[in-house]
């Protein structure tokens, strides 16, 4: 509490000579943009690699950014065609089939070639740092 608001001197009862108020610094937060003021076309990444954390957003925002992220729903490009890897002797390639079988939480980046937990990204606790959405 003490970072955002300083102490005021005490009251001295032999000072009555002085009848000014002392000013009190006090610092706060600025209020967040209400939803309605925040342009989420851009705000809101489609791309999961090109997102922010819930977490860097203003609290009073989070729950407002998940519902938005909840309605446009997992990023899953199945147009693409995915760059192959080699691993031992053979080509690899992200499957769009898996689309279907984890169609609620499973999703891509084409900017990285990386799949994504969407459920991770929208409720993964900030305070733990287990890999999981970004890696």
């Amino acid at each position: 509490m003490e970072r955002w608001l300083k102490r005021k001197a005490p009251y001295d009862a032999n000072n009555t000579g002085n009848s000014q108020q002392q000013d009190v610094n006090v610092t706060f937060h600025p209020m967040p943009l209400a939803p309605e003021d925040i342009n989420w076309e851009e705000e809101i990444q489609f791309d999961p690699s090109k997102r922010k954390e819930i977490s860097a957003y203003h609290p009073n925002l989070r729950e407002t950014v998940r519902r938005k992220y909840l309605v446009n729903g997992p990023c899953q490009p199945r147009t693409l065609n995915f760059p192959s890897t080699r691993i031992g002797d053979k080509n690899r390639r992200f499957n769009p089939e898996w689309f279907d079988e984890f169609r609620n939480w499973l999703e891509y980046s084409e900017s990285t070639d990386r799949a994504y937990c969407f459920i991770c990204f929208l409720f993964r606790d900030p305070t733990k740092k287990e890999a999981g959405w970004n890696s």
